[in-house]
């Protein structure tokens, strides 16, 4: 139980994790949830099953007993969590855990601290520390003022090497203090990084990174979430972009081999145009969604437009 919390007073804390051909990573999962420091009348956890053909299902049915199990029959990807939203009448707070994630002991106490210090947060994040290969670093540095720019400035980080090898794309520089979701913040809605919670996360188990699948979805989506979220501006200036890329790697890979009378690659630029035609079967859907969301924006677009990087 947290430490001077009166049992009364402890919210009631419902857990979905979202499953699809999730075996042996649930399991890891669900064993640490059920660690959780926090009282067990106090916890539920749901696991929402996306049809998965792997036995999972059946080994979470006989192995945890006190996890419901909810099995759909077809697989409706990431929105399946709404299978355990209908049913909230006497759930205080939600969290939103992946089957490749596995929490501390003393992972759910700090989050829920965060929302009840603070009852117009929209959310809390914990601090992701993503396994087995990556690697947490601290920078500290004494700040100063330049003319024009308000902001306290100190060193300036230009690349990430390991072993030897260009990292720097694959570094990730989360900001503090707050997390937001784009489409909540432009409805006005806050979000908190809480990195005294800390979940630990397998990345990309089922998409495998840097995999065909996991590049194409990677590209495909993020040009989804922005033509869905992003002042126009932002979303052409991606859209652009993402052409201008494509056309460059055409010239690398395709034209360049065959000016040279060698065997063109089309495995980039490819990739590349399967992502944008699923992008663009998607769009009428995408502009729907998109006029709803800005209908309902509560911030300009000014504003908005901080919290976007574009590439």
């Amino acid at each position: 139980m947290p430490e001077g919390v009166a049992p009364a007073a402890v919210p009631m804390v419902r857990v979905v994790v979202l499953n699809y051909n999730g075996d042996p990573h649930l399991y890891r999962c669900l064993e640490a949830l059920a660690a959780t420091q926090w009282p067990s009348d106090r916890l539920q956890v749901v696991v929402i099953d996306n049809a998965s053909a792997d036995g999972s299902p059946d080994v979470v049915a006989d192995r945890f007993p006190a996890v419901e199990l909810r099995r759909l029959a077809t697989n409706t990807g990431f929105p399946a969590n709404n299978e355990a939203l209908r049913d909230l009448n006497d759930v205080d707070l939600v969290a939103l855990i992946n089957n490749d994630a596995f929490v501390t002991p003393g992972w759910l106490a700090p989050l829920v601290a965060a929302l009840e210090e603070d009852p117009e947060l929209a959310a809390a994040c914990p601090k992701l520390v993503f396994a087995p290969h990556f690697v947490e670093l601290a920078v500290a540095s004494a700040t100063f003022g330049a003319p024009g720019d308000a902001r306290p400035l100190g060193v300036r980080l230009s690349g990430v090497e390991v072993e030897g090898v260009d990292s720097w794309r694959s570094a990730q520089f989360p900001p503090p203090g707050f997390w937001g979701l784009e489409r909540g913040r432009a409805q006005g809605w806050r979000y908190r990084y809480v990195p005294t919670s800390v979940v630990r996360h397998q990345h990309a188990t089922t998409s495998v990174e840097g995999s065909v699948t996991f590049n194409r979805y990677v590209e495909r989506n993020r040009l989804m979430m922005l033509t869905k979220n992003a002042p126009a501006r932002l979303v052409l200036a991606a859209l652009a972009g993402y052409l201008a890329a494509t056309v460059s790697y055409a010239r690398r890979d395709v034209l360049g081999p065959l000016r040279r009378a060698r065997r063109p690659r089309f495995g980039v630029v490819g990739l590349r145009l399967v992502s944008l035609g699923s992008y663009l079967r998607w769009l009428p859907a995408l502009l729907v969604d998109r006029h709803r969301l800005r209908s309902a924006q509560q911030v300009s677009d000014q504003e908005l437009s901080t919290w976007f990087r574009v590439r």
